[in-house]
């Protein structure tokens, strides 16, 4: 009876080794699986991330390089929209304040000649530059000229201002 105790003593031995073995084998091979479809799935979402971190900072060229299906692709495609739309509009925006930029200069420059006349034929006025009637009515209409051009230059300057924001309005910015 010792000796058939002692086999199965032996048969458990072997049997809890066995299982014990099985069971690390199956935890490490368990593991393993569970890393990998973690790191697939947590691949797409940090990316995703750091191209969300680019485009807060305004750096529109990093985009995200997912391909799939699902839900996180969906997402992914529409980061890289966002991405897209905000560095055209930004390229837009850039346009537009060279050209209201250039459009100030040109127009302080098309402003500043006849201010200077104005102001030269008014002090010519003050200091009796023009002595008879005729002279004086001819320093007066050039003066008359001059800031007629002066109101067509604001009038169109305006004109411009309410088109720019109709032009807003229609594209909804």
């Amino acid at each position: 009876l010792t000796k058939q105790i002692r086999g199965l003593t032996e048969s458990a031995a072997i049997a809890n080794r066995f299982y014990f073995f099985s069971g690390v084998v199956s935890l490490i091979l368990g593991g393993t699986v569970v890393y990998f479809f973690a790191r697939r799935i947590v691949r797409p979402v940090q990316e995703m991330n750091d191209v969300a971190k680019s485009i807060a900072r305004l750096e529109f060229e990093t985009i995200t390089d997912i391909h799939s299906d699902d839900e996180l692709g969906q997402l992914a495609g529409s980061i890289n929209v966002i991405s897209e739309k905000l560095q055209k509009s930004i390229r837009s925006l850039e346009k537009d304040i060279a050209y209201q930029k250039q459009l100030t200069r040109d127009t302080s420059h098309e402003l500043k000649t006849p201010i200077g006349i104005i102001k030269g034929y008014a002090e010519g006025l003050i200091y009796g530059v023009a002595d008879d009637p005729a002279s004086i009515r001819d320093y007066c209409q050039t003066i008359v000229t001059e800031c007629d051009r002066m109101d067509a230059l604001v009038k169109d300057m305006l004109a411009f201002s309410t088109l720019d924001d109709m032009g807003y309005l229609l594209l909804g910015v």
